[in-house]
């Protein structure tokens, strides 16, 4: 019974580490994007307006299965190093709550009486951490090797993000072709599972 009870805690707690990963990244992402929002307040008329220019864009982008936020709540109007500020610090919190998952996971595999399924479990997580952890670096860098000044990409199960810098005009279409390129012929996620998210400099 005591076994019982232990494993089932070592399961528990596997699940809260994967769920605390992913909901760090999503509170840092719109904390941080809120910080870099600047104070100019917009008027009912002039959001108006702006949607309705952005309309004919967002359609096309929505109509080819991609999610594309031209002004969107994670979108931050700021100086280039406001932007700059905005990249590092969404990594370093990338970072941080990856390692944090991969300290707890290898607390679980060094547990002594731990369940080999359990352990098997944890050790199969840290993997795939790692792993997708490789395949968000390569993917920032054929995206910044495409002409973007700079990337971060989040992987998850449901689908994949990712977040560049734009100008005033917001992000082209042939600037939305080039991620979704690279994102479809790299990753094995679908055109749906893509959501693109631009930072205004």
């Amino acid at each position: 019974m005591k076994s019982f009870k232990r494993n089932a805690v070592i399961v528990t707690v596997l699940i809260f580490v994967c769920v605390a990963v992913y909901l760090n990244w999503s509170y840092t992402q719109a904390e941080v994007s809120a910080g870099a929002k600047s104070g100019k307040s917009v008027t009912a008329d002039e959001e108006n307006a702006a949607q309705d220019t952005d309309t004919a864009e967002e359609d096309e982008a929505e109509a080819g299965g991609l999610y594309f936020v031209p002004d969107g709540t994670a979108e931050a109007e700021s100086s280039g190093s406001a932007a700059s500020e905005y990249f590092d610090q969404v990594r370093l919190s990338r970072e941080q709550a990856r390692d944090s998952a991969k300290s707890t996971l290898q607390t679980i595999t060094e547990t002594d009486g731990a369940d080999k399924a359990a352990v098997d479990e944890a050790m199969a997580t840290m993997v795939s951490i790692a792993k997708r952890t490789e395949e968000e670096a390569r993917l920032e860098s054929l995206v910044i090797a495409k002409g973007f000044k700079d990337c971060v990409a989040y992987m998850t199960d449901d689908g994949v993000t990712v977040t560049v810098p734009s100008d005033e005009q917001g992000l082209s279409e042939s600037a939305v072709a080039r991620i979704k390129d690279i994102v479809l012929s790299e990753t094995a996620y679908s055109a749906d599972q893509l959501k693109i998210i631009e930072i205004r400099q």
